[in-house]
């Protein structure tokens, strides 16, 4: 009796040594002994588990995940929180208040890791599939390990409340479903940073509402329906060195907002214009001062750049167009329309085919100025101004058509025989009986007069040629 006393002891304390661990589990820093813990919520509540990092060892039921009670509302900060390989915290919990997760701590739930943390890691080749995030609360930071880190049929959407001073890094969101509607949704969102992100197949890649000074670095909002749109007063976004490319519609709308800039971006291969920018979706909200400098386009259906319905203050700044044989010719690359003081600097038309012109400014454009000027590439309709800028012409000669609504002091180093020489070619018969416009021109340095050459335009119509003595 007494030899099978001791064997059962000696298998009891066997068991003991090697037994199952507890789902929830503490370990001290110093070693001390930490009993075992029912709950999540009976762990974040114990004081004697301040300082140690409580363990979560197998996947959770709902009533061992939650913490939510009177008492404790998140986890506390004076305890660390690890999820073990094969341990989850169960999906359906209200868990908050960590300072930095992963999905697969939620059982791969990223919606969930999002609104339990401020800080969220995706790993690399993984792939996270779930329905569309609606609400992202405290300023939130979601990092990636790259475009193999995918949200997959959903996008994220950020409001004021997740979107002060966040940042979003180095992963793919790809919608794969007509009803995906926007990949990334930012509304009223402050001083957001987005880099190194793939948006694709969505009916819009990046949706910006009310946000201010969000900034966008090395990005791609590619093969949606409109690559991104900035609508209703946005104000202060920027970005650098990102793609709109290969949409279906427009590369990027602008609509109704303000001081806007776009650095070394590509706007290319769209079914639309590759910028399209008007005031027309809020009428509270005008569209002004959006600069574009050193940026790319080419191959865009509709034409490259659209400036329109009462926008003014845009400063186009050294854009390309190249190559625009990819769907054959376009009436333009640029197209002013009811615009004011917009400002179209060293474009490069290399390789550019265009059936009607580069630049074509609209019946009640104003103040449109080009630097340098090359006649040739310009169509101004009646009623459309040029500033009263100084605007620099090529150094050989060339032919302005016009529909009669030329106006401005245009300064022209071209000479014919030592005089400066200018063609006046009128196209349009628009309003016959008045004048078609006036042109001021300022003689060059040692030039004493001009030659002007008009060619067609309607019978009994006027063309008033201004000469300005000085530079």
């Amino acid at each position: 009796m007494q030899k099978l006393i001791l064997l059962l002891l000696a298998l009891a304390l066997s068991a003991c040594g090697s037994g199952a661990q507890a789902a929830i589990y503490a370990v001290s820093p110093n070693g001390a002994a930490v009993p075992a813990q029912l709950s999540l919520s009976a762990a974040a509540a114990a004081p004697s588990l301040a300082g140690t990092i409580v363990h979560v060892s197998s996947v959770l039921s709902a009533v061992q995940s939650n913490i939510s009670s009177a008492t404790v509302h998140s986890w506390p900060r004076d305890r660390a929180l690890v999820v073990d390989p094969g341990g989850s915290i169960n999906p359906t919990t209200k868990f908050v208040g960590l300072p930095a997760a992963t999905p697969e701590m939620f059982g791969g739930s990223l919606q969930l890791a999002i609104k339990a943390a401020q800080q969220v890691f995706l790993s690399g080749n993984k792939v996270y599939t779930a329905s569309s995030v609606s609400t992202i609360p405290a300023p939130i930071n979601i990092l990636g390990a790259g475009p193999g880190s995918v949200l997959q049929n959903y996008g994220l959407s950020l409001n004021s409340t997740g979107g002060y001073y966040g940042k979003l890094d180095s992963f793919l969101v790809n919608g794969t479903n007509a009803s995906n509607s926007v990949g990334l949704k930012f509304y009223d969102t402050h001083k957001m940073t987005v880099s190194n992100v793939q948006v694709n197949n969505f009916t819009t890649g990046a949706l910006f509402t009310y946000a201010w000074s969000n900034n966008i670095y090395n990005s791609s909002f590619n093969s949606n329906t409109t690559g991104a749109r900035i609508i209703n007063n946005g104000n202060g976004i920027s970005a650098y060195g990102t793609n709109f490319d290969n949409n279906a519609a427009n590369g990027l709308e602008l609509l109704s907002s303000q001081k806007l800039t776009f650095s070394g971006c590509d706007f290319s291969n769209n079914g639309g214009y590759g910028v399209y920018i008007d005031s027309s979706d809020n009428g509270t909200f005008q569209m002004t001062t959006a600069k574009f400098d050193s940026s790319y386009m080419e191959g865009n259906v509709a034409g490259d750049f659209y400036v329109g319905a009462g926008t003014n203050g845009i400063k186009v700044a050294g854009v390309v167009f190249t190559d625009n044989s990819h769907f054959g010719t376009k009436p333009n690359a640029y197209v002013v329309d009811n615009a004011a003081d917009t400002q179209i600097i060293r474009p490069n038309f290399t390789g550019a085919s265009f059936t009607d012109a580069a630049i074509r400014l609209k019946a009640a454009s104003r103040n449109t100025t080009i630097i340098p000027f090359i006649p040739s590439q310009v169509i101004a309709e009646t009623g459309a101004t040029v500033s009263t800028q100084t605007v620099q012409v090529g150094t050989t000669a060339a032919t302005l058509t016009s529909g009669g609504g030329w106006t401005g002091t245009i300064n022209w180093p071209i000479q014919y025989n030592s005089i400066p020489f200018v063609t006046l070619n009128i196209t349009s018969a628009s309003n016959p009986a008045g004048s078609l416009g006036t042109i001021q021109v300022k003689n060059g340095v040692g030039y004493s007069g001009v030659y002007v050459e008009i060619v067609g335009g309607p019978a009994n119509a006027n063309v008033v040629i201004e000469w300005r003595a000085g530079n």
